[in-house]
């Protein structure tokens, strides 16, 4: 959540380093920044936009101070400024109005949310919804538990294949006198597999 707390009383950042025109641009991406430092997900978009801006134009290394100098933040508190442009930036227009809190934002801005989590926050926003952190956490989950399942699901998909594979191979290999026997072992096998199947169910 962004507060007071985050703005600074007063520049440091020594800016005589750099060419007039990039210390001016500079500047005034910072002026822009601390004038839009409130909880709606419009201004959370502009200002990781002029920060990805800047740490664009900076040395290597500048990044760091220049936050500390102008504002007092982190590179952690960037990065989430930054995060949330880099994911819902190119539909900033879209979604500016849209009643997704700030805090929210940055938890479906995080690396390892899944896109679908960010889609279904905005498509719930559009309907009237409004996306609170609780919220956020909530289609976080759902969208996780659903590639999970879908990734549970491909892996089965895949050992079925090779287990087709397999025994094709064994069919071709196999004496054609054994061929009897070893279908007898299969039919076995699925039947175990079908009583752990039963009892699974019963269980649930």
């Amino acid at each position: 959540m962004i507060t007071r707390a985050l703005l600074p009383i007063v520049s440091t950042f020594d800016y005589t380093p750099f060419a007039p025109p990039t210390a001016e641009r500079i500047r005034a991406t910072a002026s822009r920044i601390r004038e839009r430092v409130k909880c709606t997900l419009a201004d959370l978009i502009a200002i990781g936009i002029g920060l990805l801006d800047v740490k664009d134009a900076l040395p290597h290394g500048q990044f760091g101070p220049w936050l500390s100098a102008e504002f007092g933040w982190t590179d952690r508190t960037a990065r989430n400024f930054m995060a949330v442009a880099e994911h819902f930036g190119p539909k900033s227009e879209m979604i500016s109005d849209l009643a997704i809190a700030p805090t929210a934002a940055y938890l479906l801005a995080g690396p390892s949310v899944p896109f679908e989590a960010r889609q279904v926050a905005i498509d719930r926003a559009a309907s009237g919804e409004t996306i609170t952190a609780a919220v956020a956490k909530e289609i976080m989950g759902a969208a996780r538990k659903k590639n999970l399942a879908n990734a549970s699901h491909t892996a089965n998909a895949n050992l079925e294949g090779k287990l087709a594979k397999l025994l094709a191979r064994f069919r071709e290999r196999l004496n054609p006198r054994d061929l009897g026997a070893f279908a007898n072992r299969l039919r076995a096998f699925a039947d175990e597999l079908d009583c752990v199947k039963k009892s699974q169910r019963r269980r649930s």
